[in-house]
This record gives structure tokens, sequence and C-alpha cells, in this order.
């Protein structure tokens, strides 16, 4: 994941939208520059080249491969650049090596919460895993900060996304009451309540956001349009309540396929967490992106697998 990330940046072809990458294992992912289009596009997209290659392979276990006659079908793209253009190049590579090494990347892998178990309770899955990065975040640094989780708008002609705000006082009351530890807690019953409730108004926020009835978006839209026309800005984007929400510390989205196997983003803060998840039948799991020295992304990740363990915890006491 890291490599496909960053490492093969010599290899990719920023002026595309899309970068292709395949290794000599046969691995292949797709990297890709997100102002164009969103996730669901690229999905689209990589789920059908999964699918040609499985009902159409080229290449099969039995074809004996020559490599000296495929390699006479490849030509190197040469590229006449001058001095100034070198000096640009060589200065870009460093720079891009110097945010490689500050850049972390944690994965967690957890069978034990599940889609599964969240559909037998009539929970939201997504919502559950919303939950956690918020109890996993109280936890390890004592705070509830600005998140993001991207909706997709496309069932509007060129919709694009809305944000879900999934930190909310529902999930407050939640992870307040658990505390830091589970162990003490003799009330489950009543913690699965507090569950319910967040997950209904996680459900409610997608469902408005989903819709076109989110805030985000429409704030954006004004701003830019009385900058626009040289209007003066209303005295909420100059808030500090503005600039908080704005600052996403956690920033989160999921895509789920069986062609794919995992995905991940950088975080979009320098003090912020990337948070790309899934929530399967069978487990779910997070792959954490953060900058050294700004954010302990294995710190969050070690408590976000305890999160995952006391959720599953009182969820599998009622299931009972």
């Amino acid at each position: 994941m890291y490599k496909y990330f960053f490492f093969l940046f010599l290899f990719s072809w920023f002026d595309k939208s899309v970068s292709l990458i395949v290794t000599a294992d046969g691995t292949a992912a797709v990297n890709f520059e997100h102002s164009w289009g969103d996730g669901i596009a690229v999905l689209r997209y990589f789920n059908e080249i999964y699918k040609e290659t499985i009902k159409n392979p080229f290449a099969k276990p039995s074809i004996i491969v020559s490599h000296t006659e495929n390699i006479k079908c490849v030509r190197p793209i040469k590229l006449k650049t001058d001095a100034y253009v070198e000096n640009a190049i060589q200065k870009t590579i460093l720079k891009n090596k110097h945010i490689m090494q500050q850049l972390n990347v944690n994965i967690l892998k957890y069978p034990e919460l599940n889609k599964d178990i969240c559909k037998s309770l009539e929970l939201s899955p997504d919502a559950i895993m919303q939950l956690s990065f918020q109890l996993a975040y109280k936890r390890a640094f004592n705070d509830y900060v600005g998140t993001y989780e991207s909706c997709s708008t496309a069932a509007f002609r060129h919709g694009r996304t809305e944000t879900v705000r999934p930190c909310t006082m529902a999930t407050k009351h939640v992870c307040d009451n658990l505390g830091r530890s589970l162990a003490k807690q003799q009330h489950l019953s009543e913690l699965y309540a507090l569950i319910k409730k967040s997950s209904y108004v996680h459900n409610e926020l997608t469902k408005q956001a989903a819709m076109g009835q989110g805030f985000d978006r429409h704030l954006f839209a004004l701003r830019h349009q009385a900058k626009l026309h040289g209007k003066e800005l209303p005295a909420i984007y100059e808030s500090e309540a503005y600039a908080k929400i704005n600052h996403n510390i956690i920033s989160t989205s999921t895509l789920s396929s069986n062609a794919l196997l995992a995905g991940s983003f950088g975080p979009v803060v320098r003090d912020g967490l990337g948070i790309a998840y899934s929530i399967q039948n069978d487990y779910c799991g997070a792959i954490v992106s953060s900058y050294e020295n700004e954010r302990n992304g294995k710190e969050f990740v070690d408590s976000l697998q305890t999160a995952f363990r006391d959720i599953s915890t009182v969820l599998k006491h009622i299931v009972k």
C-alpha cells in the first residue's frame, strides 16, 4: 500500500487523471488525482478491469511467457529536456522523497466486529465504524475534532459529493459513557441504547447528504459566489467555529467491492488522519495515514482496536 501511495511517483503519469500501476507479481493498483472526480467513478473503472481480466484473461498459467518476444512491443518514450527542466525535476524528486519520509501508514483488520453483527441488530455498519473512530480518537487524544465523511451525490446530474459530519452529540454521549475502558461498565443495555441512537442520527445525516441537504457544500457555494461578485463575506466565514469545522483532522472515506483489496489516501491537514475503511460480512478494518511528529497514527490505530473490541462486546451482549 505504501509503495502505491508514493514510491512509484517516478513511474506515474500525473498529467493524466488515472495511473494504472501493475507490479511484477501481477498486483494492480489505481492512483488517481481527486479534483476531476470521485471514488465511485474510479470504483466503476477498476470493477470493469477486474471483471474483464477474470472472464477474458490474456494470460493463463499454461501459457509460456517469452520476455524477449514481448519486449519488442515496448518502446521507451524519450523526452528531451534542458538543464532548467532537469533541475526542476530533481528539486521535485527531493521534495517528494521528503514528504514520503514523513508519511506513516498503519493498518488494522478486526474480524470480531463486522457487518453481520450490525445488521442483526438493525444498526448501520457505517455508523458503527464512524462511532469507533470517534471513540478511538477521544481515548487516544482526549478530544472531539472536525470529522469528514464523503457522501456521493451522483444521483444528481453533475453531482459530486456532500459532507457527512459523523462527530455528533449522539456519538459524544456514547464515548463519554464508555470512558477509557469497558471493564467497569455494568450497564451494557444502556450503552446499546446510546449506540442505537447514534446509528439513527448518523443514518439521518447520511440521507440528508445524499439528497443534497447537507450544509457544507451550500456554505462553500455561498462563500465562492460572494468572492466572485466582490461582496463582503458574512461574519460566519470569519468565525472560529467555521474554521474549526473545516479543519478536518479526521478525514474518512470508504469503498466496497470484490475487486478491491484495500485503498488509502493522505491526511487532508498536516495534523490530521486519513482513514480509508471498510466493513464486510466477516471483518472490519482501516488503513490510517498520518504525518510523523504531527499526529501519532499508531497510537490512534491501537486505540481503534480497543474501540472495536469494546463496541463489539456491547453488541454481542445484546445478540445473546
